[in-house]
């Protein structure tokens, strides 16, 4: 099946006070593509895919840029959602990014590094989320989570390029399902077994035959154990962002980052930096974001520059195509919006594209025909 997919270039100004919060509600917009299932006809005869939406960024010398990749058929959704919550944003319909380069990286020019991203404990686990830097503090002195991202890419120099996306599929609720066993072994639930003396059944059973000329049988009722749960204050914590998690919607999430640079000006220490990114989300009680091996641009022998080579290659295409990963984690709508969301009044990044001015409404004095 054919889809048309377009690129909306994102900029909002530089006094924007909202929180993170506002990009939830995006994320939440983002879901209205869900189609509740689809049927094993446009499945398998019409090759009727569950559409995916990947949120954006691309930083060059030239500054930093924010993108969402859809398909045109949900242009006017996302364009909705994203005034609603920045009406002070300018969106607008641009050419892909991914085209400047040729079809072809690593080449004789340009060489990557970079990887896909996934959760490292089972997805019923948080990641640290924005609320814990920012709940309850004035605005003045809230952390921004983008802030670290944002400023190494504004220092990035003529020939280097960082791209980052988030691809978002929308699902159903069984992940859940499954999220709540993990969290009810975790609260040590277990559930009530009856336990059965055999022997003395077996006494029972004779003595209600022996008297049975003379009375009803009577059977001793079982007794359910139950054990008391202790749990201590970590563990509280613990089950409660569990369930904030499962309380909120979520998709099934793939992460892709590449940093990209002419072989004369390539500095591994920007693509650490950019992982360095990923570590403000870990927790050890929780969850943490770590990369997916298999497409983590590093090798063994044998022939291990020859496995990076391909490894590079493949990463590059699936960025390109904007391939869904065959790997992916489950994050909900406040994880999603604590690693991307448009930069608060505090990110001082110089390279950032903002909005230059904020729009304002006609003097009331204005005169009119």
């Amino acid at each position: 099946m054919n889809m048309k997919w377009i690129s909306l270039r994102v900029r909002v100004p530089k006094e924007n006070p909202r929180t993170p919060l506002a990009m939830e509600q995006v994320f939440n917009a983002a879901y209205s593509t869900y189609t509740h299932g689809l049927r094993l006809s446009e499945i398998y005869w019409d090759g009727v895919v569950e559409a995916w939406t990947s949120f954006e960024i691309a930083a060059f010398g030239s500054g930093v840029a924010f993108y969402i990749r859809t398909q045109e058929k949900y242009r006017h959704l996302f364009e909705s959602a994203v005034y609603s919550q920045y009406p002070d944003a300018e969106i607008d319909l641009v050419e892909d990014y991914t085209t400047i380069l040729p079809s072809v990286v690593p080449n004789n020019s340009y060489n990557l590094w970079g990887s896909e991203m996934i959760l490292a404990n089972k997805d019923a686990f948080p990641i640290r989320t924005w609320s814990y830097w920012n709940q309850p503090l004035e605005i003045e002195e809230r952390a921004d989570t983008m802030a670290v991202l944002l400023e190494t890419l504004s220092k990035l120099r003529e020939g280097e390029m960082v791209w980052f996306q988030i691809l978002i599929r929308p699902t159903d609720g069984e992940w859940a399902k499954d999220a709540k066993k993990v969290r009810d072994k975790e609260a040590k639930r277990t559930k009530l077994e009856k336990k059965t003396n055999y022997t003395k059944k077996s006494g029972e059973f004779l003595t209600n035959l022996l008297l049975a000329p003379f009375r009803q049988p009577v059977w001793e009722e079982e007794k359910e154990e139950k054990k008391e749960i202790k749990l201590t204050p970590g563990e509280t914590d613990v089950l409660k962002a569990m369930e904030n998690k499962m309380g909120k919607l979520a998709f099934e999430t793939g992460i892709r980052w590449m940093y990209i640079a002419r072989k004369d000006v390539f500095s591994m220490s920007v693509a650490s930096s950019v992982l360095s990114f990923f570590r403000q989300f870990n927790t050890f009680n929780l969850n943490a974001i770590k990369t997916n091996k298999p497409t983590f641009t590093i090798g063994r022998q044998p022939f291990k520059n020859k496995k990076i080579w391909a490894k590079k290659r493949r990463l590059f295409e699936r960025y390109r195509f904007r391939v869904f990963p065959k790997k992916f984690s489950m994050f909900n709508i406040e994880e999603l919006a604590t690693i991307y969301h448009y930069p608060s009044s505090i990110v001082a990044a110089p390279g950032l594209h903002r909005v230059e001015a904020k729009k304002g409404a006609p003097p009331s004095s204005l005169p009119v025909e």
